[in-house]
């Protein structure tokens, strides 16, 4: 179980599971975990899970800009 005591209400990677999860917080308590499927793991940036390819660090690899 995660503290959602000083979060916002949203889906966030769960970091402790190499992103491969994520958790939901609302109203300050943990409403629970998610997981992504098989070799995606959590973008934080559009709320989905997604290839690794496309996701930041820590939870991914991406480091450059994306072409349209």
């Amino acid at each position: 179980m995660k503290d959602c005591s000083n979060m916002a209400d949203g889906h966030f990677a769960d970091l402790d599971n190499g992103c491969h999860s994520y958790y939901t917080c609302v109203g300050g308590a943990f409403v629970g975990h998610n997981f992504c499927p098989s070799s995606l793991v959590f973008n934080e940036d559009n709320k989905a899970c997604d290839w690794p390819d496309n996701v930041s660090p820590p939870c991914g690899t991406h480091t450059g800009t994306m072409s349209p």
